[in-house]
């Protein structure tokens, strides 16, 4: 059965209209022109250019609790969605059966549940291919895979959820040399690449060169995620 919803472009840009956010950095959606999106497009724009915000998830921070109680329910389904739609739209039980492993992992070897529930979802082929820009999306990460046309130590990888650790090797096949380039030179570079991948953009090569115990991954994330409400919602 496969993890990911099948969604059309209209259906995924309305949610990022619901949840009042750009979750996934598309560019297309700047272009659009009817009214209903300018209000939407104005929020975005002011981000852009007078404060991009960082969210340090392994900070502890606790919410106002007259604003928390009278919107509980709203907050954690937009949290829900917002987390799974930021990694290409995973499942409810996919992500259920990934928590519930994880955070029995995290007890067993007493680390912090927070950053091993990120570090297992950053080690994937699919979000390293797309952090590197080899890919305009998630979405795109995984046709990419799927079709063939990842190499990971000189074999073709077509598990688009395989996890990749350090000194592994990723390289893309010659024959869609043209589609990346044009990926690439399309692409907005921001978030930069995180420093536990090396990257060579004429040969087409991702090298992960460090283990992301130290990593901040504060520059991935627009939005808060609350790991309690995660684990409630996911793990019982």
């Amino acid at each position: 059965m496969s993890c990911i919803k099948k969604q059309r472009y209209k259906l995924l840009y309305k949610k990022f209209l619901r949840l009042d956010q750009n979750i996934q950095n598309r560019q297309k959606i700047l272009q659009f022109k009817k009214q209903k999106w300018q209000k939407f497009l104005k929020k975005l724009k002011k981000k852009q250019i007078r404060n991009y915000r960082f969210y340090d998830q392994n900070q502890y921070s606790l919410p106002k609790f007259s604003y928390y109680f009278k919107n509980s329910f709203k907050n954690n389904l937009k949290m829900k969605q917002r987390l799974s739609l930021f990694y290409g739209g995973l499942l409810k039980k996919y992500l259920k059966t990934i928590i519930t492993s994880v955070f029995n992992k995290a007890i067993q070897k007493q680390i912090y549940f927070n950053f091993f529930f990120i570090e297992f979802l950053e080690s994937r082929l699919d979000i390293i291919l797309y952090r590197a820009h080899f890919a305009f999306s998630i979405g795109n990460a995984r046709q990419l895979i799927s079709h063939g046309h990842v190499y990971v130590n000189k074999r073709i990888v077509k598990n688009q959820f395989f996890m990749l650790k350090k000194g592994d090797c990723i390289e893309i096949s010659p024959t869609i040399a043209d589609t990346i380039k044009q990926n690439i030179s399309d692409l907005n570079l921001w978030p930069i690449p995180p420093k536990y991948i090396q990257i060579n953009y004429k040969i087409f090569q991702i090298i992960c060169i460090e283990d992301k115990k130290f990593t901040n991954f504060s520059l991935h994330f627009p939005f808060k995620l609350h790991f309690n409400l995660i684990i409630k919602n996911y793990k019982f």
